[in-house]
């Protein structure tokens, strides 16, 4: 299990690896800013965190099926761009789900996953400070060819 994940980390992007540090980041901010307003603290945890890993997902998903599109359609535009759109529309769709089931099991903290869920937009925003602080410092890779 550990090999895979390590297998993983090596084939991703690293923009895709930062952008995934960022959702982090935003998921432990929205836990310390937010949580004491809550009056189910464990709850708006839960949400949250299934935002963030909804989040986390749509990053992968979106790297996943870009690398398969490019790879599988050279030149054939049309079809790169159906295959996209569907892609998109399974995303949305799981998106649509996971939001329908939390609200309706725990209510109104919906919005915490809405709130963990935006954490891709975020950490599409703090990418160059994570670049910059995070990764060059503590993550980066030697390529080598």
């Amino acid at each position: 299990m550990l090999a895979r994940a390590v297998e993983l980390l090596q084939k991703i992007n690293e923009e895709l690896l930062e952008l995934l540090i960022g959702i982090l980041i935003w998921g432990g901010f929205a836990q310390l800013a937010f949580v004491w307003f809550m009056p189910d603290k464990k709850i708006y945890s839960l949400c949250l965190w299934i935002g963030i890993g909804l989040a986390a997902f749509a990053a992968v998903h979106m790297w996943w099926s870009i690398d398969r599109n490019l790879s599988e359609n050279p030149g054939n535009e049309k079809r790169a761009q159906a295959k996209g759109n569907l892609y998109y529309m399974i995303r949305y769709f799981i998106a649509l789900f996971v939001f329908y089931m939390v609200a309706k099991y725990y209510g109104s903290y919906f919005l915490a996953a809405a709130l963990g869920e935006r954490g891709i937009s975020v950490a599409a925003h703090m990418q160059p400070i994570v670049k910059r602080f995070i990764y060059d410092k503590y993550i980066k890779r030697e390529v080598t060819l």
